[in-house]
């Protein structure tokens, strides 16, 4: 696809976004489908999860069985992640089945795994999301095992020959590269990289956590609804100091003309100094709880995996009807229509739940609005400049 084109796909996607946050009808799955990985990246905490719900994962069977419910009940899209998606045996039968029964399919994958699924994810996939951090060792690094970069750059190169072989105008490659100190100084060689390899797009965010005093403060019904999946977090290890921010600036105020790639850096181009420096980010407003239902390794049912401990419902004992119309869902959903949880601020999906008004400063070249937290277990301004 054109750059062009994918430019046009992004700002449907927008427009799409906001129609169903107002409607708020189920239309996407977040089928976190396994916690199993094969990498051990410093700013996740999956691998490590010692959780027992995890071992207690759904079968193949019950994983088509829930695409079958979602298909069923109007959802018209799914994602796969984990965890690594593609170490599941059935991972080719799940966005067959998908994709079969009329959703649209994407996945998350880091990339090492992809060549044992080529002509599946070029059949039955629309898109897939590989995690490259780094054109060189550092990635490796940041993922934790030797080897990484390479078997990711060989799946990618894969997917690419195979689609131009056969002819197949999908899946859109979408490289996704997480920035923090270790690598704040990549961005040219990132596009430059992603640009010759002739993927489609390269987005850029920056490494969230939550630390533990807002996953604690977390609270709904006396109960604390997040987990420790995002609070593994080293800041002075990751979180950017002056030179790091003075290099993450000067890469994205520096982006290299690209031929084939499309860059979307303008969401963390426009952050504040005080998100790079404490991971605090402007949000606003929760998008997923208007149309999003997360499937845990489990059963157990979110919206988020920042909310991993609040469950609306196992898919083992209710429908994806009778979870989606749940008390449960209503109560959460009436929360966060109201207020956010502490956790919230580090949200991963940050790019994707960014207000009309943000877009706009956005498209104005504008910062956005320094993080202000009050009164709810979040940080104050005032907290925040401590911290910086």
């Amino acid at each position: 696809m054109s750059k062009g084109g994918v430019a046009l796909n992004y700002i449907g996607k927008i427009i799409r976004r906001e129609r169903e946050f107002h409607k708020s009808s189920l239309k996407q799955g977040l089928l976190d489908v396994t916690f199993k990985c094969n990498l051990r990246c410093q700013f996740c905490g999956v691998w490590c999860d010692e959780n027992p719900r995890w071992k207690n994962e759904l079968s193949e069977d019950e994983w088509l069985r829930v695409i079958d419910d979602l298909a069923d009940y109007g959802c018209e899209r799914v994602y796969l992640s984990g965890g690594e998606p593609t170490i599941l045996p059935g991972f080719g039968r799940m966005i067959e089945h998908a994709s079969e029964r009329g959703m649209v399919v994407t996945f998350n994958s880091n990339g090492t795994r992809l060549g044992n699924w080529t002509a599946e994810i070029c059949s039955y996939a629309d898109m897939v999301y590989i995690s490259i951090d780094a054109p060189d060792e550092r990635h490796d690094i940041i993922r934790g095992v030797e080897g990484t970069f390479q078997k990711a750059l060989d799946g990618i190169k894969q997917l690419i020959d195979y689609k131009c072989k056969n002819g197949y105008s999908r899946p859109r490659i979408h490289i996704s590269t997480v920035l923090s100190q270790i690598n704040a100084d990549c961005i040219p060689d990132m596009v430059r990289f992603a640009d010759e390899l002739g993927v489609d797009i390269l987005s850029l965010h920056y490494v969230c956590a939550s630390p533990m005093h807002s996953v604690e403060q977390s609270i709904l019904n006396g109960e604390c609804v997040s987990s420790d999946r995002f609070a593994v977090l080293d800041d002075e290890k990751l979180y950017l100091d002056a030179d790091g921010l003075k290099a993450i600036r000067s890469g994205l105020n520096n982006i290299p003309e690209t031929k084939n790639v499309w860059v979307l850096a303008d969401p963390i181009r426009s952050l504040p100094d005080e998100s790079f420096r404490t991971g605090i980010f402007p949000i606003k407003r929760c998008v997923n709880i208007s149309n999003v239902l997360m499937v845990m390794p489990d059963g157990a049912t979110t919206i988020c995996p920042h909310l991993a401990n609040y469950s609306m419902g196992n898919v083992r004992d209710y429908s994806i009807r009778e979870i989606w119309e749940s008390d449960a869902r209503k109560q959460l959903k009436s929360h966060l229509r109201k207020q956010l949880f502490p956790v919230c601020r580090n949200c991963s999906y940050f790019s994707c739940t960014l207000t009309l008004d943000q877009l706009f400063r956005i498209a104005m070249h504008k910062r956005l609005a320094n993080p202000v937290h009050l009164e709810d277990g979040r940080l104050s301004r005032e907290e925040v400049s401590s911290r910086v």
